[in-house]
């Protein structure tokens, strides 16, 4: 609902540049290298009306997640290799899978795109493949900047979440 007209899927891009494409400090392969031996994961879900980014990891893990992961969201490394990546990733999600592979979803956005047309739910959340091409990093940057702050930011924890971890959380953002 929040993708600007011709930016159709920038809400989507920008949530998985944040958990995608690294940190200032660290690229994308690193934190996969740093989070593989605790089988840690970060990773985003957007919908019409809220991104959702989801990290899971051990609960003795929460130190190494929080000092690797956590820089992703609050100091994003916003590479242009990182971006153009992402972007075809969602291209190919939206043309390659969508369209050509899941009659059902399709369906599903078919209906959705009528249901809603001419209002900002009238495309899928992954955005328009026009849309998309015309994004680019700057466009991410901007959106990030103006959505993702501590007025729009709800945390949860689950599980055995220590005070310690709930303090970092607090200090990060």
């Amino acid at each position: 609902a929040r993708d600007p007209r011709g930016k159709e899927g920038l809400a989507s891009l920008a949530a998985e540049v944040l958990v995608a494409a690294g940190s200032r400090a660290l690229r994308i392969d690193e934190i996969r290298e740093a989070l593989h031996p605790l089988a840690a994961t970060f990773e985003a879900q957007v919908d019409r009306e809220m991104a959702t980014l989801t990290g899971t990891f051990p609960a003795d893990g929460w130190e190494r997640f929080a000092e690797v992961a956590l820089p992703q969201l609050v100091r994003p490394g916003f590479r242009e290799e990182d971006f153009r990546r992402l972007r075809d990733e969602h291209l190919n999600a939206l043309v390659q899978d969508l369209r050509e592979a899941n009659d059902e979803e399709l369906g599903k956005e078919r209906l959705q795109a009528n249901v809603f047309a001419g209002t900002p739910y009238g495309h899928p959340a992954l955005g328009t493949a026009e849309g998309l091409r015309a994004i680019t990093l700057d466009d991410v940057k901007a959106f990030v900047a103006a959505h993702y702050t501590r007025a729009n930011l709800v945390v949860g924890l689950a599980g055995a979440a220590p005070p310690f971890f709930q303090r970092t959380l607090k200090r990060a953002g």
